[in-house]
């Protein structure tokens, strides 16, 4: 996070982190919340607080955990007068505002739902997520400054348990004297002595099969997915400007191409198929003759290398937006990987965020969900579309499977009502097997029913499955509704993937 510039007249609020504080102590806080977390039993603590004569508000977060979840809300945020009038701190635009995770929202929560504590919504307040700074300019004759902190509900509960959430709320009247850097400059430049690998010797395999090391860094970075192609060339999509991590290639994101080309069996030759700054953090990447098919939200991408050199060169080669309308950008639920089966047709997925698609034969295809978040609503609320046909005639929920041919006609949904499939394997009969691996204790590989039903979220897709949750049910039970009719068998629940 880049410093913030000087502000003449401004205010500004931090959430801190326990876990050493990334802030100097030249500035005093004029008030600091105690630690907050999942497990507190107290949800919101009042702030009333001394500023007359200040010019400077500044409103942080900071993390005292692992940096997830840190959902801060800052409650009806108010402003006492000098005249003993107040003024809603949210009518005022801020100077600054900067979140550990997505961003600021005055209104809603960090992810863009409503300000939510113990289960009560508030219209007025701000949404963040640590480490946050919000800065304003302080009109004069403001003397008082009163709010309510809390972790919004959004981030208390995962895989029905708590979260890892852990905050801390501070105030102050000047700007603290240092504020964490953007992503993009807090980097570590690349050390060549660093470690670059897990021992493959801690890995366990059957007898037969053995783990080497074939590619490293700096030939291959922050890969999302894989698929070699008839020469053995191995692309990899790359998602270095993943989320919090945007901009830190300015270039965009990559598909590169790595080679073995002696032999060895270790790579030694790495080239860029395709940068470009509309790739962020693709994950999927599929290479099936001479096209290359990349999952990039909101568009499923297909490149055609004419003269098949393994470089686009687009006065050349093609690109195509063969589908597109899928949420998820910057998100992992989002578009995954594409494969093709034994048929001859082309097999895709999608996370939970969502998705309203037209296929090239006309129909469109409306994949409702309850999970809103701020990064998956880029073609579609998902919430606004739960519970209708597709003209297909059936209500599809949440993360899905699609068979279509490959020129994106014929669209058929064969899978939905996942969290979050990040991929599907077809084998050589065109069975079906998908690894829904996003939520532990939960995480599991399923045999696809054709139109199965995993039963992640209610048949409707309004209500997740915590919300249907019975006593004595423990959490896979529940998750993929294995006491509920009109859903398909689990598979194999290994718990965390």
């Amino acid at each position: 996070m880049k410093s913030l510039p000087s502000l003449r007249f401004s205010l500004t609020i931090i959430a801190a982190f326990a876990c050493g504080s990334p802030f100097a102590k030249a500035a005093t806080p004029v008030f600091e919340s105690p630690v907050m977390s999942s497990t507190s039993k107290r949800r919101l603590v009042d702030v009333d607080v001394a500023i007359k004569g200040a010019k400077e508000l500044h409103l942080v977060v900071s993390d005292e955990g692992d940096k997830t979840c840190d959902w801060a809300d800052w409650i009806a945020p108010t402003l006492i007068m000098k005249d003993g009038t107040m003024k809603d701190l949210t009518e005022l635009k801020w100077q600054s505002a900067t979140a550990g995770s997505g961003k600021a929202h005055v209104g809603k929560n960090v992810m863009g739902g409503p300000l939510l504590v113990d289960k009560q919504t508030y219209a007025h307040g701000i949404g963040t997520h640590a480490t946050s700074a919000i800065a304003y300019a302080l009109p004069e004759g403001a003397e008082r400054f009163r709010a309510k902190v809390a972790i919004d509900d959004g981030g208390m509960v995962r895989a029905g348990t708590p979260s890892g959430a852990k905050v801390r709320f501070y105030v102050y009247t000047e700007k603290p004297a240092d504020f964490p850097k953007k992503a993009s400059e807090s980097q570590p430049k690349y050390d060549a002595n660093a470690p670059k690998l897990v021992p493959a010797s801690l890995f366990t395999v059957p007898d037969g099969l053995e783990v080497t090391v074939w590619a490293t860094s700096p030939l291959l970075f922050n890969p999302t997915n894989m698929d070699f192609d008839a020469q053995g060339r191995l692309y990899v999509a790359e998602g270095v400007n993943y989320r919090g991590k945007a901009g830190r290639r300015k270039e965009g994101d990559r598909i590169v191409v790595l080679e073995d080309t002696t032999g060895s069996g270790v790579a030694d030759k790495s080239s860029v198929f395709v940068q470009d700054t509309n790739l962020a953090a693709p994950l999927g990447v599929a290479v099936l003759d001479d096209k290359v098919i990349v999952s990039q939200p909101p568009d499923l991408l297909v490149y055609t290398d004419v003269n098949r050199d393994g470089k686009f060169d687009p006065a050349v080669d093609k690109r195509e937006v063969l589908l597109t309308g899928f949420n998820g950008r910057q998100h992992d639920h989002s578009l995954h990987s594409l494969t093709a089966g034994p048929d001859g047709q082309w097999y895709f997925n999608q996370g939970n965020t969502g998705a309203q698609f037209t296929d090239k034969s006309g129909r469109t295809f409306r994949m409702g969900s309850p999970y809103v978040h701020a990064n998956g609503k880029q073609a579609v609320d998902p919430s606004t579309i739960a519970g209708q046909k597709s003209d297909d005639g059936h209500v599809w929920i949440g993360g899905f499977t699609a068979r279509m041919n490959p020129d994106g006609t014929n669209v058929t949904i064969i899978g939905h009502n996942y969290r979050n499939s990040y991929e599907q394997t077809v084998t050589s009969f065109g069975d079906l097997f998908q690894s829904d691996n996003d939520d532990p204790p939960a995480c599991r590989v399923t045999p696809i029913l054709e139109g199965g039903n995993a039963g992640f979220a209610s048949a409707d897709g309004k209500r997740s499955w915590a919300a249907d949750k019975r006593p004595g049910q423990d959490t896979p039970t529940a998750e993929w509704r294995q006491e509920d009719p009109g859903t398909m068998p689990a598979g194999d629940v290994y718990g965390g993937g």
